[in-house]
């Protein structure tokens, strides 16, 4: 997934895991000396896994998509259908697609890019129902993941480059 992507990315080793059903978190063994701040998306090769929420020095919290806390604007990859990817614990559920969108059991959803918090077009999961309600099953559980990846998206990226 590196290579299809122009954005600076750190690799980074999961080295915990919030063992509450409530959260779905895991702790990173990069932080603020490494470059990692509050904000970067969570890439793994597999696809999107969630959002860098707070650091420290040599570490980093980040809040996995299964979170309830979770949201990210979605695309279907095949129909350009549009939604919010919701974290539901276990699974992935996607609201407020427009009614009477295309979206097929099977269907690959990635980021939409809007929001300028995740880089467009990262795979986030596939449609495993497309009924009233649309669930996901998640691309990437970071749980298997052993490496998931913090990349620099946004302003702060920008700057970087333009400095270095």
């Amino acid at each position: 997934m590196r290579d299809e992507f122009e954005i600076p990315m750190l690799p980074a080793e999961l080295v915990g895991l919030d063992v509450s059903t409530w959260f779905r978190s895991v702790l990173l063994d990069r932080g603020r000396s490494h470059g990692v701040r509050s904000g970067m998306p969570l890439i793994s090769e597999q696809g999107l896994v969630g959002l860098v929420t707070a650091t420290s020095r040599n570490a980093a919290k980040g809040m996995l998509l299964l979170d309830r806390q979770s949201a990210v604007d979605g695309v279907v990859q095949r129909s350009r259908a549009r939604g919010v990817v919701r974290g539901a614990g276990e699974e992935l559920a996607f609201e407020f697609v427009a009614r009477g969108a295309d979206v097929a059991v099977g269907d690959v959803i990635i980021t939409s890019g809007l929001g300028g918090v995740y880089p467009k077009g990262l795979r986030i999961g596939f449609t495993t129902t497309a009924a009233v309600d649309v669930d996901i099953d998640p691309a990437c559980v970071a749980v298997a993941a052993r490496r998931p990846v913090a990349a620099a998206f946004g302003q702060e990226a920008r700057a970087r480059r333009r400095r270095g």
